[in-house]
């Protein structure tokens, strides 16, 4: 479990990756609607959902493999089959990214991983990524990959009141760290 905020990595995002998220974010809207938020704002949300979506992923590819290929990939299927639903964040294996906006007015420690009880497995590692989305010049947004748990630790039934009624969830405290890997190229 992560004790300290310090065990957490944090991956800031160039502006040039921003502006490739943003086109990828806007290529998988639909006409959608976000399925983290409240019924009435769904729809004015995507596109911020989105992005914090692609950022999130985006990020936990890149540290853990050490190439954007992973995401590039997964990407292009998710965008070959816009109708299909959620494949999945890395081809072939069993993890979900669940990215959410930081908080500021919160400790890091104190936000949520959620899965919604259909998204919801117990053989799936969930992720949780916070994103800093930043506008202001000279500075730029960052991805802070908090933690994962196994799917079979969440806590065993949803929430049964709150924002999060009806999803299973897991303050990032009770998350195991992110591998502290790093890449000599």
């Amino acid at each position: 479990m992560i004790q300290d905020p310090n065990q957490i990595f944090v991956r800031p995002i160039s502006i040039a990756e921003m502006q490739m998220l943003r086109r990828k974010a806007q290529s998988a809207m639909i006409g959608g609607k976000s399925n983290i938020r409240e019924k009435s704002d769904r729809a004015d949300h995507l596109e911020e959902d989105q992005l914090v979506g692609m950022i999130g992923h985006y990020a936990w590819s890149v540290v853990h493999f050490g190439t954007s290929q992973h995401f590039l990939n997964q990407r292009w299927i998710s965008d070959k089959n816009k109708y299909q639903g959620d494949l999945g964040d890395i081809i072939g294996a069993n993890i979900d990214v669940k990215s959410s906006r930081l908080n500021h007015s919160r400790p890091i420690l104190k936000h949520s991983l959620v899965v919604r009880a259909r998204e919801y497995r117990e053989d799936v590692i969930y992720v949780l990524v916070l994103v800093d989305i930043v506008n202001e010049p000279n500075r730029l947004s960052q991805a802070h990959l908090v933690g994962w748990i196994e799917g079979s630790r969440m806590p065993p039934q949803p929430n049964e009141s709150g924002i999060f009624e009806g999803a299973y969830s897991t303050e990032a405290s009770n998350l195991n760290p992110v591998m502290p890997i790093r890449w000599y190229w």
